[in-house]
């Protein structure tokens, strides 16, 4: 059953190239209307078609200092026990 949904998927996509993964998500959700396909599951079709493309990301985002998380581990570094959480765990492990 998904290798016809990944045939019919291939067919709206390029053959060739890359592609975004919002390209894939409207592609598959396309055929997701399909009356034979209605069963599949559309994360496992998604992963399926990435499997077969090279993926393509979008363009990175440069994050200006207004945009800044504000600090917030200086201020509650006293109240956090580090010890007894992962990262305890983590040193006794190292």
């Amino acid at each position: 059953m998904y290798q016809n949904a990944i045939r019919t998927v291939r067919i709206f996509l390029p053959q060739t190239g890359s592609v975004t993964v919002s390209e894939i998500e409207k592609t598959v959700n396309s055929i997701l209307t399909l009356p034979e396909c209605k069963e599949l599951d559309r994360e496992i079709l998604i992963r399926k078609i990435e499997e077969i493309y090279k993926i393509r990301q979008d363009d990175y985002k440069i994050i200006e200092n207004d945009e800044r998380p504000n600090p917030w581990l200086n201020e509650k570094r006293s109240q956090i026990d580090f010890e007894s959480g992962f990262w305890g765990r983590y040193r006794c492990y190292l």
